[in-house]
């Protein structure tokens, strides 16, 4: 299977969609390990694994998740924004969000009306943040920025609770409620489809978004695959933003295509 895997990458079977690159993974690497979270290195190494079959399931948690908090009567698709930081959630909300709609992934560190600006280009509808603790201010930014944008957006935390509030929503809480089974046909998107707004880094005036395509996507992967020579068994250390090309399409999304064991 795993020679297979290999023959498929390299022929005319080169995913069309993010999602079906998932679900090749998913079905060539199986149980192998797709992410390694490091939660502490000292005094001792604790970490976190997440296997390629587990990704692929939370996924279409996610999927499901925002597809079960909105639905536009136009039929346009979901626009999901997040601030977080590189933790397994990241992951699946990321690739989740490109399935069911449109992801907008923010760098945390831009200002209040860098965010508000970029949210009401892209048209928010649901944004994920890191939720309340005390080595982070990023959800008190995400509470300050909701408030301020023009269309209504459903805001959610991720990792910690917001336990002062009666009726906040928590991903960590909801994320099991949902089936974790294949999603359907007319679930997926296509490859011609819009997956994610990434916005630049603003050297040359405040940040703007682009536009990419599944294809664009999955083929910054493969190139990737293909130049680096990743393969199973092998392991990369992504040290780059999620919020970033680099750091979601290249090293991430081209390591999951070669199999490897990203931390």
């Amino acid at each position: 299977m795993r020679e297979e895997c290999k023959i498929m990458a390299i022929a005319d079977k080169v995913p069309a969609t993010v999602y079906e690159l998932l679900q090749q993974s998913a079905r060539c690497f199986g149980e192998c390990t797709a992410l390694t979270y490091l939660k502490e290195v000292s005094p001792k190494i604790s970490d976190e694994k997440l296997s390629y079959s587990e990704l692929l399931k939370n996924v279409n948690r996610v999927v499901r998740l925002i597809n079960g908090h909105l639905e536009h009567a136009d039929g346009s698709p979901i626009v999901t924004s997040f601030l977080l930081p590189n933790i397994p959630q990241t992951n699946y909300i990321l690739w989740g969000a490109e399935t069911a709609g449109i992801a907008n992934p923010l760098n945390p560190m831009l200002s209040d009306n860098a965010l508000i600006a970029l949210m009401d280009t892209a048209k928010t509808d649901i944004l994920f943040a890191l939720g309340p603790n005390p080595d982070s201010n990023i959800w008190e930014k995400a509470q300050a920025v909701v408030d301020r944008l023009s269309k209504k957006t459903i805001l959610i935390s991720v990792n910690f609770p917001d336990l002062d509030s009666e009726c906040h929503k928590h991903f960590d809480t909801l994320l099991p409620e949902y089936s974790d089974s294949p999603l359907s046909m007319d679930e997926l998107p296509q490859g011609s489809d819009i997956a994610a707004y990434f916005h630049t880094g603003g050297t040359t005036g405040a940040p703007k978004l682009a536009m990419l395509t599944h294809t664009n996507q999955v083929c910054t992967a493969e190139g990737y695959r293909q130049a680096m020579g990743g393969e199973i068994g092998d392991v990369g250390i992504n040290g780059l933003p999620l919020f970033h090309v680099a750091g979601s399409l290249v090293q991430g999304l081209g390591s999951i295509a070669a199999g490897m064991d990203v931390v």
